[in-house]
């Protein structure tokens, strides 16, 4: 009888074990990868690309242009998978979920402050020999032509500092009258690959690839679709002592006689 007992203690030990290390499988360093065909692949660009390293209360992103650093506030287990919180309302997390577990492959869900979702895929720095590396392209590659050369003039270097200033993630929204809410979550990776998803009291529109064009020294404009009439498919942001701002005939008309709001850089 005491046999028994001892061997049920330890299965039932084995199993909280296993419960415990699957809530945890995100721990690690993890290199991005990208999906071509039906592979993953790592992509060499010639510089060290992103990555993401986890422990139990915090995470270190790095990019390509910036890093960040962030403390866990609280962690969720449930089918969709891991959800790696950083503040209490649940507006910010990294959502961990396998997709190949025998070549450490995973894919994460990336929101920052209630954001549009980035979804990126990463293989585990102890898996990496799991995957092929290619050498990148144009598409995959940020190149000279996006960020400026530093090896070049002062010019240049002019001209890179005043991209960087755009580059980022942003974050907008209003109410009309009726309490209908409209938001703009716009990603500016060069002024060249713009995207912007704007979500109008349920109706969701989606625009990647947009081109930006400089106004002036602190001023952007954005035609994300030029076919609307009226320039309502245009906007503005601008900075201003280092606070940004959007404006333009899509945000003067969620609730006329405001034409100019601040808007949130996220990243």
């Amino acid at each position: 009888m005491r046999k028994l007992v001892f061997i049920l203690f330890l299965l039932g030990t084995m199993a909280s074990c296993k419960s415990e290390d699957s809530s945890e499988e995100y721990i690690g360093t993890w290199l991005e990868v990208k999906q071509k065909g039906n592979e993953f692949v790592l992509v060499d660009c010639g510089y060290d690309g992103e990555s993401i390293k986890t422990s139990r209360d915090s995470i270190f992103e790095k990019g390509i242009m910036e890093d960040s650093n962030m403390k866990i506030d609280h962690v969720k287990l449930n089918k969709d998978g891991i959800s790696l919180f950083t503040d209490k309302s649940e507006k910010s997390y990294y959502r961990f979920q396998w997709i190949d577990k025998n070549k450490g492959i995973s894919k994460w869900e990336i929101t920052y402050d209630g954001s549009s979702t980035v979804v990126k895929y990463f293989v585990n720095k102890l898996n990496f020999k799991s995957v092929k590396t290619v050498k990148g392209t144009k598409a995959d590659c940020i190149t000279s032509d996006d960020v400026g050369d530093l090896a070049n003039d002062s010019i240049d270097i002019i001209n890179q500092d005043s991209l960087d200033i755009w580059r980022g993630v942003y974050h907008f929204e209003a109410s009309n009258r009726d309490n209908e809410k409209t938001v703009f979550d716009i990603i500016i990776k060069s002024l060249d690959d713009i995207s912007v998803n704007i979500d109008d009291a349920g109706s969701k529109e989606k625009y990647l690839d947009v081109k930006g064009e400089k106004v002036s020294e602190n001023k952007i404009k954005i035609a994300y679709n030029k076919a609307f009439e009226d320039e309502m498919g245009v906007i503005f942001i601008e900075v201003n002592e280092e606070k940004f701002y959007i404006s333009g005939n899509p945000i003067y008309f969620i609730n006329p006689g405001n034409n100019e709001f601040p808007l949130t850089k996220i990243k």
